[in-house]
């Protein structure tokens, strides 16, 4: 999985900078904050409970860079996970006819820092475990991007990819085994953001 995911980083590299060669279209700047609607959605439903903010610079009609801020909290009866995410993303529009609108595609790189407890001192085999786990990650990015009366801003997106584990550090364990070993996971994106262009 190391290996896979240093090609991936390797192509996305080589694609991105073949696409903005390529592109010689007036430079029109522009900036978009927006939000994930979809995450307050889901919390009404379940334990799980998140909030984002992304900045998205257009630097160009067909490029644009964003930076996401995520924090996320699930609460169950003996597990909790608190996140902390970074996601800074390149997105290249398909379309030349309306700046920063359509299809697009791109790449992004997630930092993320978790903290975990899994406690079940309650039951008749307590055990408890806290750690944290510092990743870093990357991948593709795809969606569609359009406006609402030329200011409201409608982003659809996902992203496929894969994440490393950088650094896990074990806060407190009893009797329980742990594996504290550095991995790479499957990472994916999914967000419904509204948002506001200036």
């Amino acid at each position: 999985m190391k290996t896979t995911l240093k090609i991936l980083i390797l192509i996305s590299t080589i694609l991105t900078s073949s696409i903005v060669a390529q592109d010689t279209t007036k430079t029109q700047t522009s900036l978009i904050i927006k939000t994930d609607i979809f995450m307050p959605i889901y919390s009404l439903a379940t334990n799980y409970k998140a909030g984002s903010l992304t900045v998205e610079f257009g630097v160009k009609r067909r490029h644009s860079l964003q930076i996401t801020g995520l924090v996320s909290n699930l609460i169950g009866t003996t597990q909790q996970y608190k996140s902390t995410q970074i996601i800074p993303a390149y997105k290249y529009f398909l379309s030349n006819k309306k700046p920063y609108t359509g299809f697009y595609t791109g790449l992004y790189i997630k930092g993320d820092q978790l903290t975990s407890i899994s406690d079940y001192r309650q039951f008749s085999e307590p055990s408890y475990l806290e750690y944290k786990t510092t990743s870093m990650g990357g991948g593709l990015l795809f969606g569609y991007q359009n406006y609402i009366k030329k200011r409201i801003v409608v982003d659809i997106l996902l992203g496929i990819g894969a994440r490393q584990i950088l650094n896990r550090e074990i806060v407190k364990i009893e009797n329980i085994t742990f594996d504290v070993n550095k991995k790479t996971y499957l990472d994916a994106l999914f967000a419904l953001n509204i948002g506001y262009k200036f």
